[in-house]
């Protein structure tokens, strides 16, 4: 027998080893305390909590009203079968979400600092916690869920004791401005052609952790997918391409469109040539593009493993390429490379 029951329409991460919200100096406690809160307009509720919680509503969403199937009996369905798939790929697609906007929220804080961004970490489907919302301004969680997440508090709790809060307790003027800048490239998402901006983010946030955690290759392999989307997504984005309007400012003086045939021709190399002779892209990042794109497929195809400044340099051609492209400036993805010697 095939039993029906409704999935829970929201998800809590907590995706970082070190960042707090709304946590003034000389705090002894964290609490549940809900600090802000924001319906992104793709109509997902966002609400940041004071120990660094980021928890995530998606009812009334198309990431929303899914109905889980289980059987009790035997052999399982194919029906039942099917539809764990579908709510595995939900959840990666909440996910996806979720990351988007932690790499909104804590770019913005490292820009606002002047700082790299400390302890990030990318949640795995083993790493959501459920949630229920309560009237006392504080977020409700199953006493096993608060186990859970008492268990990766130490961090936390090491800022307390040594109140190093300056730079790990993020304001909720910083946290506004986040989700302000999580809202403008949700809106401009229709507006691209070739990739979008929760793509890149998302996809930047990435190579910034996997560099952090000491993984140089990887990290590379994933930024020059950003810099290739990017760059193709650029001649789009400044009207370059007939029959596309511009997202960007128009260049002055504006050259004449190229045909969508002309485009494919060009190749990643010639799209790169390209914007440098309109200068779009300057000479040196350009050359740091390459740099880049050299590295990954030095990695991919002889496995000659590049090291930590590689991938650092990567990251911020990565910063550089994404700023343009997106026409966004108030963000920082980096991260240190740690080691010990």
């Amino acid at each position: 027998m095939i039993e029906e029951t409704a999935f829970p329409d929201a998800l809590a991460i907590l995706p970082s080893d070190t960042y707090v919200f709304d946590m003034a100096p000389g705090a002894t406690e964290m609490s549940l305390r809900i600090v802000g809160q924001r319906k992104l307009n793709n109509g997902v509720g966002v609400t940041a909590v004071d120990l660094g919680l980021l928890a995530f509503d998606f009812k009334g969403t198309s990431l929303g009203g899914f109905r889980r199937l289980r059987s009790n009996s035997g052999l399982v369905p194919e029906a039942v079968m099917d539809n764990e798939d579908a709510m595995l790929r939900l959840q990666t697609d909440r996910l996806r979400v979720a990351v988007f906007v932690s790499a909104c929220i804590y770019g913005t804080h490292a820009k606002a600092n002047h700082s790299t961004i400390r302890g990030a970490v990318l949640p795995g489907l083993d790493d959501v916690f459920s949630y229920a919302q309560v009237r006392d301004g504080r977020l409700g969680l199953a006493q096993f869920e608060l186990e859970r997440l008492l268990a990766k508090m130490r961090e936390r709790k090491k800022l307390l004791d040594q109140r190093k809060l300056h730079s790990a307790s993020i304001s909720l003027e910083t946290l506004t401005q986040a989700l302000d800048l999580a809202d403008r490239l949700l809106a401009s998402v229709a507006q691209y052609e070739t990739t979008d901006p929760v793509t890149l983010m998302v996809l930047s946030y990435q190579a910034m952790v996997l560099h952090g955690l000491q993984h140089p290759g990887p990290s590379i392999a994933v930024a020059a997918v950003v810099l290739e989307a990017a760059v193709t997504e650029l001649l789009y984005a400044l009207g370059l391409v007939e029959g596309r309007p511009a997202r960007l400012p128009l260049l002055d003086p504006a050259p004449a469109p190229m045909s969508r045939s002309r485009v494919k021709t060009l190749r990643f190399n010639g799209a790169l040539g390209e914007l440098k002779e309109l200068g779009v892209l300057d000479a040196y990042l350009v050359q740091r593009i390459d740099a880049v794109r050299k590295a990954r497929n030095d990695f991919m195809h002889e496995a000659k493993a590049p090291g930590p400044r590689q991938s650092g340099d990567a990251l911020t051609a990565v910063r550089d390429v994404l700023r343009i492209c997106t026409g966004e400036r108030g963000f920082e993805l980096n991260t240190g490379f740690a080691y010990r010697c």
